[in-house]
């Protein structure tokens, strides 16, 4: 029988990750992408279900009571489980310490929170808010008792036990919510129970296929200085808070409820497509860029190749929708939403330039710069902010336009910083980020230049989507396997392809033969 200190030991060691790093980063983003579709269509299920036996006033209230724990929860596990990813060597004192520190973290913010249920009730003229975000504080502890756990998996590259937790708890959160709605008259509980059950099943998965337990901790140095990283991390998500906040706050107080309708369902349809693989990319290239931050060629090659397939995508993304925005509009959210096209447009064009700086969070976060990386942001939010007052009197179109014009305008101060003393640089950046820029930009163009506005809506956007994505992927192929910059990635993904399509094969040939 194994003893708790070997399954300690497995866990914390990451030396066998190191032959296959390359491979198991791509199984980890192919892990993730395959994932997010499945939590996106139980996530679709349970909201259409939930309408069908809630009122819209019961999602109203758990969204008010949302709005405070959300920003409360930035400070719940103060960037621990990211210090645990990022460092290249842990020991059993460090993750233990780590734990207890997340763990308190997590029990102090219920008394907190708590004590400010009442004014937020105060604030949103609901009783009923105060008695929602108390009950909802329980999700603190119980996800700091899972985060070193997650930490671990990640460090470890064990992607679908990862994944399979959180899919695993999602469902049933939703499985608890939807039976609770249907079955009692109990209302916007039923969002509760979706909330914390999805919490309990998530942290029993990750304490059943991650064997850490704490110990008792005789040294917390590597504790404390794990602490370091946390603080800056913290203070980087509160900022970027307000940074995701200020448009809505800025057209809601201005222009109202109507404007701000046009903006946020414009925003969170540029989003989705970009769900699919930002994030789930995301969570497989910081913990692999972490166990390379010790050798400084291999993590740059890294990075530029990761940099490069993010941009592929969401160069891609940007042209199609740029394109199709006019009958996308029209077949997502019917007529009566034509103010949104515009919106849209220039919010798909912000993409050009927002997914490559949000991946310069990976040269931060793999080598341990939180504190450069909160710095760029306290000039980056208010650059955005000063963008947004500007085009304010243009109403919800004028903003849109300034987060774009103004990402755009920040893309190469965000690398020059962002790059200082690393071993990549910013003439590296640029070479894979601006050719795949210009190439997304031309197929959006192409794909506005066949749009017919009198067609019918679906047949434009099959026309649009198919031009921009023909020219797009002519103008990328061709720039990816004619510059030198992506010649290691062509070499990775041929590798990749010529091992999977080798694997088909040996599975393949015995069937055959017989």
């Amino acid at each position: 029988m194994t003893s708790q200190r070997e399954h300690n030991r497995r866990a914390l060691n990451t030396d066998h990750l190191a032959e296959n790093l390359g491979r198991r980063t791509i199984l980890g983003g192919v892990v993730a992408v395959a994932a997010q579709p499945i939590r996106m269509l139980i996530q679709f299920v349970t909201t259409a279900i939930l309408a069908r036996l809630l009122v819209p006033a019961d999602f109203g209230l758990v969204a008010m009571a949302t709005a405070v724990t959300s920003f409360i929860g930035i400070f719940s596990e103060f960037g621990l489980t990211s210090a645990t990813v990022q460092r290249s060597q842990i020991d059993q004192d460090t993750v233990s310490g780590l734990f207890f520190i997340t763990v308190g973290i997590g029990c102090l913010l219920v008394p907190v929170v708590c004590g400010l249920a009442p004014l937020a009730a105060w604030f949103f003229d609901d009783p009923r808010v105060s008695g929602v975000i108390m009950a909802l504080s329980i999700a603190f502890p119980l996800a700091a008792l899972g985060s070193q756990h997650t930490a671990l998996l990640l460090r470890s590259m064990r992607w679908m036990a990862l994944q399979g937790a959180g899919l695993l708890g999602h469902a049933s959160g939703a499985a608890a919510g939807l039976l609770i709605a249907w079955k009692t008259d109990l209302g916007y509980w039923s969002l509760v129970v979706t909330v914390l059950v999805a919490n309990v099943v998530t942290l029993s998965t990750l304490w059943t296929v991650c064997r850490w337990r704490p110990s008792r901790v005789s040294d917390w140095r590597g504790a404390r200085s794990a602490l370091h990283f946390g603080v800056y991390l913290t203070g980087f998500s509160v900022v970027n808070f307000f940074h995701r906040q200020l448009d809505n706050i800025i057209i809601g107080s201005r222009f109202g409820a109507s404007e701000l309708g046009y903006y946020s369902r414009s925003y969170q349809l540029m989003l989705m497509p970009l769900n699919l693989f930002n994030g789930p990319l995301s969570s497989s290239v910081e913990p692999s860029l972490s166990r390379l931050q010790n050798e400084p060629e291999r993590w740059r090659q890294a990075l530029l190749d990761a940099l490069g397939l993010v941009m592929f995508l969401g160069a891609g993304v940007a042209a199609g929708l740029i394109a199709g925005s006019g009958p996308l509009i029209t077949i997502v959210y019917g007529p009566g939403w034509e103010k949104s096209v515009t919106i849209f447009q220039w919010l798909a064009a912000s993409i050009f330039a927002g997914v490559p700086i949000n991946a310069a969070g990976w040269i931060y976060m793999s080598l341990g710069r939180t504190k450069q990386m909160f710095i760029w942001s306290l000039a980056f939010v208010p650059m955005i902010g000063a963008g947004f007052l500007i085009a304010a009197p243009y109403g919800a179109v004028g903003i849109a336009a300034a987060y774009a014009v103004v990402l755009n305008i920040l893309l190469i101060p965000c690398f020059a910083f962002a790059t200082r003393g690393t071993p990549v640089s910013l003439g590296d950046t640029l070479k894979v980020i601006l050719p795949l820029g210009l190439a997304g930009a031309i197929a959006a163009l192409a794909g506005l230049l066949v749009s017919q506005p009198g067609s019918p809506a679906l047949l434009q956007l099959l026309a649009t989507a198919t031009t921009s994505g023909l020219v797009y992927l002519a103008l990328a192929g061709s720039i990816i396997a004619r510059a030198d910059v992506y010649a290691a990635l062509r070499t990775r993904i041929s590798t990749q392809l010529s091992d999977i399509l080798g694997r088909i094969m040996e599975k393949a040939g015995p069937r055959s033969a017989s």
